[in-house]
């Protein structure tokens, strides 16, 4: 069976159901994209790409955005936790510093203390020995012409035991009263002597800080 050549041409006056509506509205969209997208060529696929490249775009643009914020974000906190740390550090600075200067004074004290106690009874006994020494000297010049004059000594018996082995050939003109003075007191007719240990030492206590 022969077919004319009519059945294979296309009959332009079927209706397609394409309006003339439908060919303005197409006719505008392809006006509204950039120049060359309706010359020709797959124009579908090149809006659809330009989609694509504007998400992509517009998701590397949010990323890059998060990743500044994130950044700044870490600075700040950097910047934040350093200015804690500095302040932390001063306030740790100052209460050691006055720990320091707590435990020198603690350890001043305490060396005072200990040196008073090891110094003080050397210094005294050095001092009670200069005082009697110094008191027979002056009872030895008050008594060169009357030696055999009475001499009355008080005081604690440590120090006349001292006093009597300086006095020598006085010893026989001597009579002691024992008390519990710090002093050694001489009296010789109307004339008394002391050692002033007591008022030495209190002195020497209160310089030492005892």
């Amino acid at each position: 069976m022969t077919r004319g050549i009519n059945d294979f041409l296309a009959d332009f006056t079927t209706d397609t159901g394409v309006t003339t509506k439908d060919l303005q509205d197409m006719q505008e969209v392809i006006s509204m994209l950039p120049k060359g997208y309706g010359e020709g060529g797959d124009w579908v696929n090149r809006v659809f790409e330009a989609y694509e490249n504007g998400f992509s775009e517009g998701e590397e643009a949010a990323k890059s955005g998060a990743e500044e914020r994130i950044k700044k974000m870490k600075e700040d906190l950097e910047v934040e936790l350093a200015a804690r740390e500095t302040a932390f550090k001063e306030g740790e600075g100052e209460k050691l510093k006055l720990a320091f200067q707590e435990s020198l004074v603690e350890i001043e004290d305490r060396l005072s203390k200990t040196v008073s106690e090891i110094l003080v009874p050397f210094i005294e006994e050095s001092a009670r020995n200069r005082a009697v020494a110094s008191l027979v000297q002056v009872l030895r010049r008050q008594l060169s012409e009357t030696p055999e004059i009475l001499i009355n000594v008080s005081g604690p018996e440590h120090l006349f035991d001292l006093f009597n082995k300086k006095t020598g050939e006085l010893s026989n003109t001597i009579k002691f009263s024992e008390n519990s003075s710090t002093d050694l007191e001489v009296k010789v007719s109307d004339m008394t002597l002391s050692t002033g240990l007591t008022e030495w030492c209190e002195e020497l206590r209160n310089t030492l800080g005892e």
